[in-house]
């Protein structure tokens, strides 16, 4: 038995486990062996969807490539872009032994017949949206964090390298006063005493 197994966040409640079932068989993927159906809401479930084989095909193999390298990948089962299932790593334990939704050559009811005959023709979106704003809001509160993380890094660069400026232009006055032998300060600058020209030319002593 294949060990594969995929996780789908959101399938509307009237899809059923044979809808799932017979779907990725349909698609060629594979042979569907047991399926839990987990209510999300009152509007959706949860699937874990669990694999007898993969089939040999492209999109088995692509799909099957995206979760183990990428941890998801998507089916678009419909005619529309917008109509798909997006299928993520399956981290549950299947006990070996339930069936539920075990694909066999089907004998569908004519609801079921009826919903997936129809909805090959919708365009609507089956992706559940709320789980779509939870992420993309993830993603914009993970932005906005590093923005600040930078502008704050930024910020600090530049006080620093102000500081640096600053420090590096400081002029430290150096002391001009030296002690005499008596122990008395006098001004290094001292050049003695004062004197003025008399006119004659000489230089004589002021008082």
């Amino acid at each position: 038995m294949s060990a594969f197994s995929l996780f789908i966040p959101s399938v509307y409640k009237n899809i059923t486990e044979n809808m799932i079932s017979e779907t990725f068989h349909r698609m060629d993927v594979g042979r569907v062996k047991h399926i839990d159906l987990v209510s999300k809401n009152k509007n959706q479930n949860k699937a874990y969807v669990y694999f007898d084989a993969l089939y040999q095909s492209e999109l088995a193999m692509s799909i099957y490539g995206d979760v183990k390298d990428e941890n998801s990948s998507k089916l678009q089962y419909g005619k529309s872009e917008h109509v798909y299932w997006i299928l993520l790593e399956n981290r549950n334990q299947y006990d070996g032994v339930s069936c539920v939704g075990e694909y066999n050559e089907p004998e569908f009811t004519e609801e079921e017949i009826a919903f997936m005959e129809s909805h090959l023709d919708q365009t609507f979106d089956v992706v559940d949206m709320d789980y779509v704003h939870a992420i993309e809001q993830e993603l914009s509160n993970a932005r906005n964090v590093i923005q600040m993380l930078q502008f704050s890094n930024a910020s600090l660069y530049n006080t620093n390298m102000f500081l640096q400026h600053q420090n590096a232009n400081a002029v430290t006055p150096s002391s001009n006063k030296e002690k005499n032998e008596d122990g008395e300060v006098s001004s290094s600058n001292d050049n003695g005493p004062l004197t003025m020209k008399d006119l004659n030319g000489h230089e004589v002593a002021c008082a």
